[in-house]
């Protein structure tokens, strides 16, 4: 089993897209779908969550989810506030306790454009 692995996840208007990250970098499973822009909420993003981790068992099994998002996150209250491209219904969803009581695992968000630079 591979320990340190995270799950990433970005969220777009038009995409979501998943991955499972070892610390070294090394991707061992990733998944894209359309954006469900008429869901009541974000479901997505667990559902796909769950799918990238049962796609990788039994070699990994992550410790943790990063998300990013398209909008204005306050880190302190780790919530979404703004995000023009998404449904206006699933802002109120995405903050961290919705997220990780679906998913099981500690989650982060951070805003999408933060996050590539980071990864730069």
């Amino acid at each position: 089993m591979v320990a340190g692995t995270t799950v990433a996840v970005d969220l777009g208007g038009t995409h979501v897209r998943s991955a499972l990250v070892a610390d070294d970098g090394t991707v061992t499973g990733r998944l894209r779908r359309d954006t469900p822009r008429a869901a009541p909420t974000p479901a997505i993003v667990t559902e796909m969550i769950a799918e990238v981790v049962e796609q990788c068992r039994p070699w990994s099994r992550p410790d943790r989810v990063v998300v990013g998002v398209p909008g204005l996150v306050d880190h302190e209250a780790e919530r979404l506030i703004h995000a023009p491209n998404l449904p206006a219904g699933w802002v109120g969803h995405l903050h961290h306790d919705w997220l990780s009581d679906r998913a099981g695992l500690p989650i982060s968000m951070a805003n999408d454009a933060d996050l590539a630079a980071v990864g730069e």
